[in-house]
């Protein structure tokens, strides 16, 4: 997982995860983590202290996901 930040037990910030052959994976595909666009996360690595406060909040885009009938895979 590119610019990786664990904030919380198992749960990151990274950028997009590829399988090995270099493909992404889908971006319903998740463990719980924050995924975040290339071209932004290596600047929230850049700035983001370690101990810094994480608060994760929901979002019209998430929402607008999740609406359209799409689901996050949950890792157990």
């Amino acid at each position: 997982m590119p610019w990786s930040m664990q904030f919380q037990g198992n749960f990151f910030i990274h950028g997009p995860t590829v399988y090995p052959d270099g493909s992404p994976t889908p971006l319903s595909y998740s463990g719980g983590c924050i995924r975040v666009a290339l071209d932004n996360v290596e600047e929230i690595f850049n700035i983001v202290n370690v101990g810094a406060f994480i608060q994760p909040s929901s979002n019209l885009l998430y929402q607008k996901f999740l609406n359209n009938g799409n689901r996050l895979a949950a890792a157990r």
